[in-house]
């Protein structure tokens, strides 16, 4: 009965199996319960030990302060690499629209020089027509 008031009060963790029966570790066991505490305490240290906080609760609650530090810096770091790749992306993004604008306006260039070209070939072509004096051999 001792060991199911602890269960229910929360002093003492316990799983439970398949059957419904309780299955504790030993060493759970022996933290609620000390070898030397084995006969009934008094009144009085049994009201005061359930007053102050036990050493593995203050233990659990370091431990949990320490979790919680390491989960901070593991999110500010997460924040600090994903400011540094929005702006690596930022800057490819940037880099593409100026290849990008860079590829167009010499695509214009080289598109202006065929026709100059043609213009050219086709002046020439219709000078070569026209004989010496620009008149049009007949």
């Amino acid at each position: 009965m001792t060991i199911q008031r602890a269960i229910k009060k929360g002093r003492l963790s316990a799983d439970r199996d398949e059957q419904g029966a309780y299955r504790i570790d030993p060493a759970e066991l022996h933290r609620v319960f000390p070898k030397d505490a084995r006969s009934k305490p008094e009144q009085g240290k049994s009201n005061k030990a359930s007053q102050e906080p036990s050493q593995s609760e203050s233990l659990l609650r370091r431990e949990i302060e320490i979790r919680d530090e390491k989960l901070d810096l593991i999110e500010k770091e997460r924040r600090r690499e994903r400011e540094q790749l929005e702006t690596t992306i930022e800057d490819l993004r940037k880099r593409l629209d100026t290849e990008a604008a860079e590829r167009q306006r010499l695509t214009l260039l080289i598109t202006d020089q065929r026709e100059k070209e043609e213009r050219q070939i086709a002046e020439e072509t219709s000078q070569k027509k026209r004989g010496l004096f620009g008149w049009k051999k007949g």
